[in-house]
Parts: structure tokens; sequence; C-alpha cells
């Protein structure tokens, strides 16, 4: 199939520089709907690698069977396609220029199209009114040696297209009427057959997520059903069995199976007229594929991110006093930290991270006349942050891309000593205030990304009891973290890290306690392993 898809596309369709798929009647609606476009450009970003002609063949046979569209490509060598490249400063967020590409190329849809190493990227763009409509990422295994390998390739490929397309209500397009007579397209692909009953549906609006304007949603109305009558190719026969006497059938109405469940009662059919809002990603037609919380919730497809790292290290607590002693303990102990971001667009995001550590002081100075003293370590933030995609490898979140993230919110860091009679032991500090912060994150090698952030407080306060050192002249918390991300599937990141924090303060005045202290601070350092799960 594939082989006779690339000998089609040299020797007929590549040198004329258009690919083409028999559009469908209803003028009005081009594009209107995504993938439902006559004429589509195809294109890659300035810089990057356009999959090879097989693959990329692949995606576009796919299209044409499903879209009924033409492609528009530059120019280019027997054999070979040759996508039109994009600028690399192009301003996507326009619609005025995103519009005007359109015009140049006479289009109606953009699809921007590369490949690095295992990863395929799709982007979306209608040029009908500017806005995207899908940002997608495949990781697939590159070529193999073997036959096997490559039609493993080829079959996790055809399955995204289709979970693509599954967002979409509806299987076909209606081409023709001839009064009860319908002719449909693409029933042939789908694997219907003749008495199978269908419903008939209209596409009424789409619904943008409000920030990142990617599509969420499609309004639709049932207008009708019918009973397949022959199937052919490209078209196949459909009689009318009944329509909506205010809105009937029409050329441009799209069509679904009805699947009778086992009590008798029809899956997916609608009532003549009535209209309904259908989530993209909950369509009755979903290849089975495992569906993401985002998607379910009929939003970005990438919606939250959960990630838990388990570290062990070195906690150190030093004071320094008016007598000019130095009180050092340190201990090892283990930390846990939770973090959740909570994707808002493709720029914006905000997040919780949550760390418990637990620690136990052997080793005390005498002053203390204590043998040990228990430590329990606990950190929170609450934080908004922008992302900034300086070098894009993916659309939304990956470790193809080279970020920079600009962070702020509300930081707190809580050494909770245990009591002790002595009122020269250390007690319970707590550090908190408004952060500001900053990471940059960029890829290293195929399936791995580097990650280095640094955030520090303001106007931090401090709090001690039971006993304190008096009153603050300066407060401070810093914290630096280091990480290497290694992917492990679409959703799921495994990393290793280096956490250190740093909490001081500098006194004025003797406070409550014996020993008046001149200064405080706490040191964390902590090697961790983390897993990240995307949802």
């Amino acid at each position: 199939m594939f082989l006779s898809i690339c000998k089609k596309f040299c020797a007929v369709i590549l040198p004329t520089a258009i690919v083409v798929g028999s559009g469908w009647s209803a003028e009005s609606h081009a594009g209107q709907w995504p993938f439902d476009q006559r004429q589509i450009l195809l294109a890659r970003p300035e810089g990057q690698t356009f999959p090879d002609d097989v693959t990329a063949a692949q995606i576009m046979d796919v299209f044409v069977k499903k879209g009924r569209i033409r492609w528009v490509t530059r120019p280019g060598a027997i054999g070979q396609l040759v996508p039109v490249e994009i600028p690399k400063d192009f301003p996507w967020r326009s619609g005025d220029a995103v519009e005007s590409l359109g015009a140049k190329y006479k289009v109606d849809g953009i699809l921007m199209l590369w490949t690095k190493g295992s990863e395929i990227q799709l982007n979306w763009y209608s040029t009908a009114d500017g806005q995207p409509l899908f940002f997608e990422t495949l990781y697939i295994p590159t070529s193999g040696a073997t036959a096997e390998q490559g039609e493993k390739r080829k079959q996790r490929l055809t399955e995204w297209l289709l979970d693509v397309w599954s967002r979409i209500p509806g299987q076909g397009y209606v081409v023709r009427r001839d009064m009860e007579a319908l002719e449909i397209e693409g029933a042939d692909n789908e694997g219907f057959k003749a008495g199978d009953k269908i419903e008939l549906i209209r596409l009424e609006t789409m619904e943008r997520h409000p920030v990142l304007k990617t599509l969420t949603g499609i309004t639709s109305s049932a207008v009708g059903t019918g009973e397949v009558l022959s199937i052919g190719s490209p078209f196949s026969k459909v009689k009318l069995t009944y329509e909506s006497d205010l809105d009937p059938v029409r050329e441009g109405d799209r069509y679904r199976m009805i699947v009778n469940s086992p009590n008798g009662n029809s899956v997916g059919s609608l009532p003549g007229g009535h209209s309904s809002s259908t989530p993209v990603a909950n369509d009755s037609q979903s290849t089975g594929s495992s569906q993401r919380l985002g998607e379910v919730l009929g939003i970005d497809s990438r919606f939250v991110e959960l990630s838990v790292n388990l570290g062990y290290g070195k906690l150190s607590h030093l004071e320094v006093t008016e007598a000019a002693d130095d009180f050092l303990i340190s201990s090892n102990g283990y930390l846990l930290k939770l973090r959740a971001d909570l994707l808002i667009s493709r720029d914006w995001f905000a997040g919780f991270d949550y760390g418990q550590g637990l620690h136990s002081f052997s080793t005390l100075p005498t002053e203390y006349g204590e043998t040990s003293l228990k430590s329990g370590l606990q950190s929170m933030r609450v934080f908004g942050a922008y992302r900034w995609i300086i070098e894009e490898g993916q659309a939304s979140q990956g470790l193809a891309s080279t970020e920079l993230h600009l962070s702020g919110g509300y930081d707190r860091l809580l050494a909770k000593m245990a009591a002790s009679s002595s009122a020269v032991a250390p007690s319970q500090k707590a550090y908190s205030g408004i952060f500001l912060g900053v990471a940059l994150k960029m890829p290293i090698m195929e399936s791995f990304s580097a990650k280095a952030e640094i955030n520090r407080a303001f106007g931090t306060s401090l709090s001690e009891q039971v006993e304190s050192s008096g009153a603050t002249s300066k407060n401070s918390l810093w914290n630096y973290d280091f990480t290497v991300n290694y992917l492990l599937g679409p959703e799921r990141i495994l990393s290793l890290g280096l956490h250190n924090f740093k909490a001081s303060s500098t006194f004025s005045g003797s406070g409550t306690r014996t020993t008046s202290g001149v200064s405080a601070s706490i040191n964390g350092l902590y090697g961790s392993l983390g897993y990240q799960q995307t949802f």
C-alpha cells in the first residue's frame, strides 16, 4: 500500500506540487472545520527536519481519505515531498498574518509537520480565522532494520492519526442528494456494509479554549437517519429513512454508524433536530486509546502534570552567637517532594509544590543539653508561571523544546525542631514570603533534557518558637534545582536531580533565649530520583 502511495506521489502528484482528493460540493463549508478544508498547505518550521517521504506520504494519505482535501507543496525533485518552509519568527498568534500566508498560497488550512528523533509533531492552523486548532505530538521509534519493526511503526502512526480524527464528530460527508437517495464518501474505508444504519449530523459551531484557542468541542445536531444500500469507492449509496422537517439533510452533513447496545437502545443516535455539544475527545468514534484528563474535560490534551521525587541528602543548622560560639549540627536524611502543574494554556501554567523531610541529629553541642534532636522539614510553594518557548520541538511540553520559565508565588520553609528543655537549643523556624524564579530547560540528546531553576523569596519573614533569637534585620530564602530528564513515553518522564535550599537570618536584639543569636542559617542539599506523569 505504502509503495503504491509513494509511486503515485512520484509519478503524478509531486510534479504538479498539489496532492488532490476530491472535494465535497458544499462550497459554503470550505475552511469552516478542521481537516475539512479543500486545500491545505503542507509546511515545516525553518531549521526543523521534515519526516521521511514514506512517513509523510502515510500521513497525507490518511488525511486525503478522511478529509477529501488537496495538499499544496512547493515544487521539488521527483520522488521527494518539498513542504513550504515557515520562518522561525512567523507570528502565529497574529490572525492577519496566518490569513495572509493562506491567501499567498490560496489555501484554507496549514499543517506544520516535522520530526526530531523519535518525535513527530503535527500543528494545525486554520486560515479561516487565523486560529490554531491542534498541537499533537507522537513518539514512535525510528525506522527499524526489520520489516516487522517498520510495520509496527506504521501501525502506531496510523493509530495516532485515527485518534486525531476521532475528535471530530462523524466519519465522512454527504456529497450528493437526489430526493431520498444520498451518496456518502469514505464508507468503504470505515468498514461499512450494506444494511448498516447511519445517523446524519450537522456540525454547528467550534468551541475553543479561551486562552490557548485550540479546538475543545464541536456543537452538532442530528438531522436524520439512513440505511446503507451499497458500498462503493469513492462513493456509497444511502437511502434516507428520516430527516428533520425543520432542518433537512443536505450536502456537507456528516454521518456516523448507529451501534445497537445490548439492551436494544441505539448508541450515538439523537432525535432529529436536537442539538448537543460534542466534546472533541469523547466522540463515539474514538479509537479506544487511553484518554488524558484534559481530553475527557474537553480542553487542551495535556491538562495536568504530577511528579514525585524522593531525595536523600544533608541538612545543616548553624547559629553564631554574640559570644562568638558557633553551634553547628548536621544530619543525613530523606526528603519527599510532590508537585502538580496545571496547564492553563500553552504558555501559562500554575502549580503546587510540597516537600516533607525527616532528619535526626545525633551529634550536638554540649550547651544544648540533649543527646539527639529530631527535625521535621516542610516546604510549600504555590505559584503561577509563564513558559517562553525559545526553540519549539513540541507544541505544549516536552523534552525537545528549549524553554525559559518565569514564575512567581508564595514560598514557605519550615524546620520543625523537637521540643528541648534547653533555652539554647534551636527552636522551630518558619521562613515565608513572595518569591520570583527563573528556569531554563533544553534538550541535551535524544530522549534527554536538562533543567536548571533558581528561586528567591523577597520580603521574607521569620517566625520562631518556643524560644526566639530576637528581632530579625535580614532574612533570605533561596532554592536551587538541577535535573536531568529521560523520556520513558509520551506522558512519562524519569528524572535525576540535585536540590539545594538555604534560609538565613541576621538578628538584632536578644530575644528570649539564654544565648542571644547573631545569625542563623538552614541549608539542605539532596540528590533525588523523580517520576512525572502527564494526564
